[in-house]
This record gives C-alpha cells, structure tokens and sequence, in this order.
C-alpha cells in the first residue's frame, strides 16, 4: 500500500475517531505552543514494537491535506476548519520484512477545542461520513491501480480495542487484491485496521495492516493501552 493511501486513511481515521464516544473527562487546555510537543508524546515508539523494523515517520492526516479537504467536503463541513488545528505529529512506521506482512503507526492531532472534536465527530461519525470514507478510499486505491491487478475493498465499523478513552472509533478495510499473470489469478486478502480515539483536545489513531489474517486482537488491545496511557500522562 502506497504512503498517500495510509496517508489518506489516518487523515479519514482521525477525522472519524470521536464518532463512538458520549462524555468527556475534565482536562487541561492545551495551547499551541505546546501542541506539538504533546502530540509526539503520545505516539507509539520503536520499543513497543521492537521485533519490527522502524522507518521514517508517516504521513499526518491530522493537518488538513487534500484528502482531508475532500472528506471535508463529502460530509459537509467546511475545509477552513481543517486548517486550525493547534499541533500534529505522527510515529515512525514500523514493518516487517516476511510474510505475512505487518505494518503498524500512529498519528495525533490536538484540536483547538474540545467543542471542535464534538462539532466534527458528530458530523463524520455518521452514515453519511462512512460513505465517504469508502468513496474517497476506492478512488485512492483505483489511482494506485497496476496494469494486470486488481482490488476490490469493503469498510465497516468494528469494536474497538481501546479503553478508557473519552471516546473511541474503529473500522476495518478489507482488501482483495488480485493480479493475473498468464491466465492464472492470484488473490490476496489485506486488512487496515484504524483505529482512533480522543482524550481531552487530543485526537489519537493508530493503524495496523496486515496481509492474508486479520490483525492481531491482543496487538491492537496492547497498542491501544500504550496509546491511552500516553495521552492521559500527556494531558492529564
């Protein structure tokens, strides 16, 4: 999977990760001369998964690119929004190099508000939202398309992972991705697992990719409280 599809996928992720929740916990304000800081506290490090190989940072979704824009639109808000948020910072990517392939990241946006997270989430957690996020997404993966392969993808929501979070959010991309070389088709199931979650202002995902099984239950219930406990330490 190219870097502007998980690009593209922790952008809709962080945008959809508050959909689920209902109350939140009283916390600090953060402002934004310390967002960034707190942002890349938050994010998982190279000994939390230390039987994989580190790569450079990934992308971040959170700061208005043009994907964002795009969902943005879809769901009907407007772009300017995407514009304010205070601070981002996303962890390195961590990968195997066999198969099955694994990949894990993570990305943090801290919002100008926690009134913004509501407003947006309530708007992106929707029917509607999850629309969205399967046009954009199969748009993507036709751009990425080889000559001789295909791929054929399905979204929907899964439980999520994560506990004691103010709110959380998860869903499952499940890929088909088959290629035909002499008459003959192979196919080969991967799955993006994204799952998000909010504490205070802060808007925390993480992705797990993986090829041929689904991902890992324990990984992303490890990750999540890894993630959790950063962003509690982080804010208070």
């Amino acid at each position: 999977m190219s870097r502007r599809a998980v690009a593209l996928l922790l952008g809709v992720a962080l945008l959809l990760g508050a959909a689920a929740g209902v109350a939140f916990a009283a916390h600090r304000v953060i402002t934004r001369a310390e967002a960034h800081a707190v942002a890349a506290a938050i994010g998982l490090r190279h000994s939390d998964l230390p039987t994989l190989r580190q790569h450079a940072s990934a992308d971040s979704g959170g700061s208005g690119g043009p994907s964002d824009a795009q969902l943005a639109a879809c769901v009907g808000l407007s772009s300017d929004r995407l514009q304010d948020y205070l601070g981002d910072a996303s962890s390195p990517t961590f990968a195997n190099t066999a198969e099955p392939a694994l990949q894990a990241s993570s990305s943090t946006s801290i919002a100008p508000s926690v009134a913004r997270v509501i407003s947006d989430f309530r708007a992106l957690g929707s029917a509607r939202g999850l629309a969205c996020v399967k046009k954009l997404f199969d748009a993507e993966l036709r751009s990425q398309q080889p000559k001789g392969m295909t791929f054929k993808a399905t979204l929907a929501s899964i439980p999520s992972p994560v506990a004691g979070a103010d709110r959380t959010f998860a869903f499952r991309i499940a890929i088909t991705v088959s290629a035909t070389k002499h008459g003959v088709t192979v196919s080969v199931p991967v799955y993006v697992d994204i799952v998000a979650f909010g504490w205070g202002q802060a808007e925390v995902l993480y992705y797990v990719i993986s090829s041929l099984d689904k991902p890992s239950a324990s990984l992303e219930r490890r990750l999540a409280g890894i993630l959790v406990t950063r962003a509690r330490s982080a804010i208070g």
